[in-house]
């Protein structure tokens, strides 16, 4: 799981789905770094979702009758410095395969 104030790259910056398109108008770069601001997680979702330091998106009503942010799935993003870590440590991989979301790759 990624921490409050750790550095992550987006790897995948396609389209919400259509239902969430007004909840996240602030749309994810591919190969951008950002921040993470906060983690959310819901007890009947696997996963979990981070807000972040450079993208805010308006609070919308939850299912719970709290206003919250919505958040970006976390499993579009791999940790910045496990990136950093494998090309250190790895002349032969290249920067795209890291990026690829293969298992294994990130978190």
């Amino acid at each position: 799981m990624f921490q409050i104030g750790e550095k992550v790259v987006c790897i995948d910056a396609s389209p919400a789905r259509s239902d969430c398109a007004a909840a996240m108008p602030l749309k994810l770069t591919a190969n951008a770094v950002y921040t993470v601001r906060s983690l959310h997680t819901e007890p009947h979702l696997s996963g979990y979702g981070v807000r972040l330091e450079e993208l805010q998106n308006p609070s919308v009503i939850w299912s719970d009758n709290e206003e919250k942010e919505w958040s970006y799935a976390s499993w579009r993003f791999r940790a910045l410095a496990d990136i950093e870590d494998r090309l250190a440590n790895s002349e032969r991989e290249d920067l795209s395969e890291l990026l690829s979301g293969k298992p294994g790759v990130g978190r």
